[in-house]
């Protein structure tokens, strides 16, 4: 049990089980991994089951490139797991609706991108979104915040965990850099969250815009908690950031979540 981890943040619903991995569980993602290792995989097993959750019943999101704002709902019938027992499903949100007796659970790899759950308890609504610099600009936030409503939700029931992630004070382009920011920069939505530094370097700031799109679709501000975690600094979580810088190996932790 050395290996597990939990995430609890204030006001989450009772019925919303949520956990997130950290670099004690183990790299979580085979993309990541040495060929044939199959070590990933028995991490992402192990992590979920020692935290209450069948791995043939947990949708893990397969993430389209480039990210955009694709949103699929996950139904009992696309629980098919691959050799590695994954069930992979290419997107960018998964959603689904039911309770602890219809055995679906969502799940996300991420290593600085936001991992965002997204709950309704009373209408039994349950939405998993990634939370990339591409997705939020793209609009994933909106596209899941319509597709819960469709599917019956009511955003002033909703509750909202943002999980580890980098933070704007982590998240920098240098001047040089900025060829990088040329889509966001040139995006009138992003002014607000482009801090700039005396010396030129620019900051993103995807927590705030992510909240700023989740107070937009109606969900009131007390219903959102961000994990304070920022994962390009904090080494007990992978950070994509941190290993680019340090020539460290790329890995990724979960995130997971169901209805119980």
């Amino acid at each position: 049990m050395e290996k597990e981890s939990f995430i609890s943040l204030e006001r989450m619903p009772l019925r919303l089980h949520l956990v997130n991995s950290n670099a004690l569980a183990g790299n979580m993602s085979v993309n990541h991994e040495a060929a044939g290792s199959g070590e990933a995989g028995r991490n992402y097993r192990e992590y979920l089951r020692m935290s209450g959750f069948e791995p043939k019943s947990t949708a893990l999101m397969n993430l389209p490139q480039p990210n955009g704002a694709s949103v699929i709902e996950v139904t009992k019938n696309m629980l098919v797991p691959d050799a590695e027992g994954r069930v992979l499903v290419k997107t960018d949100a998964l959603v689904t609706k039911g309770e602890k007796k219809d055995g679906i659970a969502l799940a996300l790899l991420t290593g600085d991108c936001l991992p965002i759950v997204i709950a309704d308890t009373q209408s039994g609504v349950l939405a998993l979104a990634h939370g990339s610099r591409k997705s939020i600009g793209a609009g994933i936030i909106p596209a899941v915040l319509q597709r819960m409503v469709d599917m019956g939700a009511r955003p002033e029931n909703m509750r909202v965990s943002v999980g580890p992630s980098i933070h704007k004070e982590s998240y920098l382009f240098s001047p040089d850099k900025l060829d990088a920011l040329a889509t966001e920069m040139q995006d009138r939505q992003w002014d607000d969250f482009l801090p700039e530094d005396d010396d030129g370097s620019v900051h993103v700031d995807v927590h705030g815009r992510v909240r700023k799109q989740l107070i937009d679709g109606s969900i009131p501000p007390g219903n959102i908690a961000m994990s304070p975690i920022d994962t390009r600094v904090d080494e007990d979580y992978f950070s994509h950031a941190r290993a680019s810088e340090m020539g460290e190996p790329e890995r990724r932790f979960v995130t997971a979540a169901m209805l119980v």
